[in-house]
């Protein structure tokens, strides 16, 4: 009956772990995400709840959130050489969603988005799509779940760094264990 007991114990412990395991995987998962909204806006000067709204219909239109920090990239790049101010990138950036969903003609949209964007134009314009008229009236279309605020991407991000310093200090501690029990197996 003990040895039951023990297995069920062991059972229970093992799943358990595995729980605590992928609650992990999904937090570092999501703080990843919420890290890199924030990096991407401290660089851009778009509002992470814009980013986020973007990066939504962008994920709707199969780009990943690599292709959203590229796409911003190059409209943050077209507003430098334009002189614009960094400060206005928010407004400009909500004004131009609003400009290329309002344009008809698909080849004149392409220019307008290549224009604004450079040669990530073409990945911009499904995007454009999925959000419409507004990025405002596009998170009211699809809702909270999932959505990522300024508040949220700030802890994100110091999660983030947070488990940077526990991977380095843990490598560090294996190289310690290491070289103490290096002689140990030398004189073996």
């Amino acid at each position: 009956a003990l040895g039951t007991v023990t297995l069920a114990v062991g059972a229970a412990a093992a799943a358990f772990a595995g729980l605590v395991a992928i609650g992990f995987q999904f937090a570092k998962s999501a703080a990843e995400t919420g890290a890199s909204i924030f990096d991407l806006s401290n660089k851009t000067n778009i509002s992470v709840k814009n980013i986020d709204l973007f990066r939504r219909a962008a994920q709707d239109a199969g780009v990943g959130l690599d292709g959203v920090g590229k796409i911003l990239d190059g409209f943050s790049t077209k507003q430098d050489e334009a002189g614009k101010s960094t400060s206005a990138a928010n407004k400009n950036f909500e004004d131009l969603i609003v400009k290329l969903a309002r344009i008809e003609d698909p080849a004149k949209r392409a220019a307008a988005a290549q224009k604004a964007f450079g040669d990530k134009a073409e990945a911009i314009l499904p995007v454009i799509s999925r959000i419409g008229d507004s990025l405002d009236g596009y998170g009211k279309r699809v809702g909270s779940i999932g959505e990522i605020s300024e508040e949220s991407a700030k802890r994100s991000k110091t999660f983030e760094n947070s488990l940077l310093i526990l991977t380095a200090t843990t490598k560090n501690l294996a190289g310690s264990i290491g070289q103490q029990l290096i002689p140990t197996f030398q004189s073996a």
